[in-house]
């Protein structure tokens, strides 16, 4: 009998401790932190260590899509400012689709046509009589000239002459060249000034003949 109160005391002592067992883990302890990051995972809250990662890829892809921007930016406008024929004179000219006559044609057409590098190449050798030419700019005159020639070969006899104006500013410089105005050792080409005025008149007149009601336009 006695061994049976006993029996029964201690069942009844293990339930009222086991319904009375509180968490024992301390708060901030490791049980804790664990149950805290679970919940942030399922309420899809990163992590500190997630948002630094994803900090440093916005702040990479940021960055990097920053540089080919500007070096797009840049290689365009390189496009559009270098050499004879990139200046703001080509706004102006004439669009070639609308000529009938193929030496006008040949004259107007093209991102960078030859009339604008003409414009372009009489205000270099302009600046250039103050000082030099360099090589490099020497030789975009040698091959402004060369397609002039070009052209007025195919032209009509008034076509050919007025050309054979436009080109006078470059057959000035050339000749300078050719009679010791060259630096052996850089290659640039000193001069004194320069004709223009005709070779503007004649580049003037020419553009009106391709723009008549005969050519398009």
């Amino acid at each position: 009998m006695k061994t049976t109160a006993a029996l029964a005391l201690c069942v009844l002592t293990l339930s009222v401790a086991g319904c009375t067992t509180s968490d024992d883990t301390p708060p901030g302890g490791v049980s804790a932190l664990a149950e805290e990051e679970g919940s942030d995972e399922d309420e899809g809250i990163p992590a500190e260590g997630e948002e630094e990662s994803q900090g440093d890829e916005a702040q990479a892809t940021g960055e990097g899509g920053g540089d080919s921007e500007s070096q797009t930016a840049a290689e365009d406008q390189g496009e559009q400012t270098s050499g004879p024929g990139a200046g703001g004179g080509s706004t102006d000219l004439p669009d070639a689709e609308s000529m009938d006559d193929e030496v006008c044609v040949a004259f107007f057409e093209g991102r960078a046509p030859l009339a604008a590098q003409v414009l372009d190449g009489r205000e270099m050798v302009t600046r250039g009589q103050d000082s030099e030419l360099s090589e490099v700019e020497f030789m975009q005159v040698e091959v402004l000239s060369e397609r002039l020639d070009e052209i007025g070969s195919d032209a009509s006899q008034d076509q050919a002459a007025l050309v054979t104006s436009i080109i006078i500013p470059f057959t000035q410089v050339t000749r300078a060249a050719e009679e010791g105005g060259t630096d052996e050792e850089t290659g640039a080409v000193t001069y004194d000034t320069v004709e223009t005025t005709e070779s503007e008149e004649a580049q003037q007149e020419f553009t009106s003949s391709c723009t008549s009601s005969g050519n398009g336009g």
